[in-house]
């Protein structure tokens, strides 16, 4: 009751000097009404909230800028011949279209996060085992719910008119380029990068290498991304954190 009068007494003198209806209290005003600090609460100490400290320590921004330099860091410039054979640190099981699953899996490891093998397809629908087909298996019913990928605004439409400025830094760019219902390709887009204002870094048999492409001049993407079937995702952070 003490407190309610208090109030009443601060409004009110607050209405006869201003003469307008908005009221706004200061901070020591409404703890001392209250006994709660004005911002986030922490009754009698007056302490600040404070959020949740991330367990690794990065936040998502930072997790796709590391992504994507580590993408760089490890993979630019190595020979595509390497994935006829498998990755010697997977268990892929020679698996050809394996390729840029194998990027961006293994950056994901060296980052520190123990993720299952996938392929290109797994990516996309988030199923995965060892060799990276069986979406009934023991694994993916422990852990059901664990995604590699999750939904952005970028669609196929988007891709083929060109508008990857709607893209965010570490977004995967899905290609089917054969039209076959099978992905071919998961680009890793950079931004801004070498003199390209929209890069991608991609594992590519027509180059037989791991390069840094320029979405918007390089022929060989556009007519992929023309003709064939296209999307994009982007990684799922927190999930891939929360689990790994």
């Amino acid at each position: 009751m003490k407190k309610l009068t208090i109030l009443m007494l601060v409004l009110g003198l607050i209405f006869s000097f201003s003469g307008q209806s908005t009221v706004y209290l200061t901070e020591a005003e409404m703890e001392a009404v209250t006994g709660k600090g004005g911002k986030g609460g922490g009754g009698g100490g007056g302490s600040v909230y404070q959020p949740p400290v991330d367990p690794d320590g990065l936040t998502s921004w930072e997790f796709n800028n590391k992504f994507v330099e580590d993408s760089l860091y490890y993979w630019n410039g190595v020979d595509y011949s390497m994935f006829a054979d498998g990755y010697s640190d997977t268990d892929y099981d020679g698996q050809v279209d394996a390729n840029d699953s194998v990027v961006i899996v293994e950056t994901l490891k060296n980052m520190g996060y123990d993720v299952p093998a996938t392929t290109i397809d797994g990516l996309y629908y988030n199923y995965y085992t060892q060799a990276g087909y069986d979406t009934l298996s023991e694994d993916f019913y422990t852990k059901n719910d664990f995604r590699y990928t999750k939904s952005n605004l970028v669609d196929e439409e988007d891709l083929k008119d060109g508008n990857f400025w709607k893209l965010s830094k570490g977004d995967l760019i899905f290609i089917d380029y054969d039209n076959d219902f099978s992905w071919n390709n998961a680009a890793v887009y950079m931004g801004s990068y070498g003199g390209y204002s929209h890069a991608a870094l991609i594992a590519s048999d027509y180059y037989d290498r791991v390069l840094v492409v320029d979405l918007v001049w390089d022929n060989v993407i556009n007519l992929d991304l023309a003709y064939g079937y296209s999307d994009s995702k982007s990684l799922d952070y927190y999930n891939i954190e929360r689990y790994f």
